[in-house]
């Protein structure tokens, strides 16, 4: 997992606040004990996540062959593996984003329901 800040940020004031960002550091649960996303014939090659959901809670991964699973970030715990329904072995390297309304971020809505392009 990653903390990000962009190198491009106008941030004047780059103290201690700053240095565990953009740093690979482990996905751990409450106890420290790291979390282990994927099963053991799951190809996550040229895979994609994001995070939605009404709380945020929620990490979306889309992978080959046409792959997409649910996992819950509180609970720490897959809620599904499912197929889209396409093939996505001719497009590997896909596009997953949130899909936003009059250029604003799907987080800062307070709509129910998300919508997110693959």
């Amino acid at each position: 997992m990653m903390k990000y800040v962009s190198v491009w940020s106008n941030i004047s004031d780059r103290s201690n606040k700053f240095d565990n960002y953009n740093q690979w550091v482990s996905f751990t649960d409450n106890d420290n004990h790291p979390i282990i996303i994927g099963r053991h014939n799951d190809n996550y090659i040229g895979a994609r996540a994001l995070i939605g959901g009404s709380n945020n809670h929620l990490l979306f991964i889309t992978h080959l062959e046409n792959k997409i699973s649910v996992f819950n970030l509180n609970t720490f715990q897959f809620i599904n593996h499912d197929y889209l329904p396409f093939y996505m072995y001719y497009r590997p390297f896909h596009c997953f984003v949130p899909n936003s309304e009059n250029g604003q971020e799907m987080i800062k809505t307070k709509k129910q329901h998300y919508q997110m392009l693959l």
